[in-house]
């Protein structure tokens, strides 16, 4: 059975953080300060250390998902996000504007769409597994 503990504490927010890579709009928002609505601040490396340091990313990936039942599909397309996100080399880790124009951040942003999309897949199945809630 999941530690619903896990679930409750760190899937939001890894859901958080993987929805702000898979999002150009909310990145220039966070990451920039254009149009922002809603006062939230980011970066890419805030992204990069809550997801990996803060969050354990790499055990969630590997380890925790699947025992949260997560779907093979869901846990193959975090785990292609993962690596193509440790993978992503900035020319300047402080200069967000850039990286939100890399081509090669443009990868990124659609492995995580590509979660995203999936995680909400899951969501809409697990609201009738009384195990998950």
């Amino acid at each position: 059975m999941a530690d619903l503990n896990i679930e409750k504490k760190i899937l939001p927010w890894i859901y958080y953080w993987i929805k702000e890579a898979s999002d150009i709009k909310q990145q220039k928002m966070h990451w920039l300060n254009e149009n922002n609505i809603d006062g939230g601040v980011s970066s890419y490396v805030e992204l990069v250390c809550s997801l990996f340091d803060d969050l354990k990313f790499d055990d969630f990936v590997e380890n925790t998902a699947s025992t949260l039942g997560l779907s093979d599909k869901l846990i193959n397309l975090l785990r292609d996000f993962r690596d193509e996100l440790r993978n992503y080399i900035a020319e300047d880790d402080n200069d967000d504007e850039a990286i939100i124009k890399d081509p090669n951040w443009q990868i990124v942003i659609k492995k995580a769409q590509k979660v995203i999309v999936a995680w909400s897949k899951y969501k809409q199945v697990s609201k009738n597994d009384q195990n998950l809630q």
